[in-house]
């Protein structure tokens, strides 16, 4: 298992988005969705969102966001619409989806989050004012771009999402599979990492169970890297370009190879 902690997903970790539009200084929620570990979900929207305000604001908002929620004839938000909610409803709803969670411990995830995260604590009253950190939530949510900087990888480099695009709960789903995607890619790299260290600390290339499987002068030559041969120069530079620190090796006169 990797040594990250971008392991997705595990007991306890909630993805979510939200939409919003911030302007002067003012942020207006509009919606939030997220996704439980175990794949339960939840969705509401702001039922105190100012259409009319949005919607002169900011057109783009008006034209990608506020036109896939729930209309009421005269083309504005559907207030009779189960997912339309007042915050104090959002909040209580809020608190028992994240229960099961909570018990494992909770990890809130977002993307480029800041905002995100600002939304979530107003949708629970008063911001962190009123945060339930007293019933386990954290006070701060974990981002995946960190991750991609730890990596050196870019937002660029993330699987692309289809359909639902600026919709929450639908962002909420493809953040859960952008986590699966960093997780294996953070698995295999740090993975050949450890065969090279290897290599050179006792000249036996080994996998990460720990078995040996050579001891031959040229056994460094290729390295096995997820599901493709990666060649032993090419291991060694992500092993030196690693954000990590790795204790400096022991060269093997025999591995002469390398």
């Amino acid at each position: 298992m990797s040594d990250s902690p971008y392991v997705a997903p595990r007991p306890g970790d909630i993805d979510y988005d939200t939409e919003f539009l911030h302007m002067d200084g003012v942020t207006y929620p509009i919606s939030i969705g997220l996704v439980r570990w175990d794949g339960s979900t939840y969705y509401a929207i702001d039922e105190s969102l100012p259409w009319d305000t949005i919607t002169e604001l900011d057109p783009w908002v008006a034209n990608n966001v506020l036109a896939k929620l729930p209309q009421a004839p005269g083309g504005r938000l559907d207030l009779s619409h189960p997912d339309v909610k007042p915050r104090e409803q959002v909040r209580e709803e809020l608190l028992e989806f994240a229960a099961p969670a909570v018990e494992h411990g909770l990890r809130l995830w977002a993307a480029a989050g800041g905002y995100d995260h600002t939304v979530l604590g107003m949708l629970m009253g008063r911001g962190l004012m009123n945060w339930p950190s007293h019933l386990g939530w954290p006070y701060f949510t974990d981002d995946l771009y960190e991750e991609l900087r730890r990596l050196g990888l870019t937002p660029e480099d993330l699987p692309k999402q289809g359909d639902g695009e600026h919709h929450p709960l639908e962002d909420a789903r493809h953040l859960r599979s952008q986590r699966w995607w960093v997780a294996r890619h953070a698995r295999q790299r740090e993975r050949g990492i450890r065969y090279v260290w290897n290599a050179y600390g006792d000249g036996r290339l080994r996998d990460t169970s720990g078995r040996a499987s050579c001891a031959t002068p040229d056994c460094g030559r290729e390295i096995v890297f997820g599901q493709r041969g990666l060649d032993a120069r090419q291991a060694l530079y992500l092993r030196d370009h690693s954000r990590h620190r790795w204790p400096a090796p022991r060269r093997n006169p025999l591995a002469r190879g390398i």
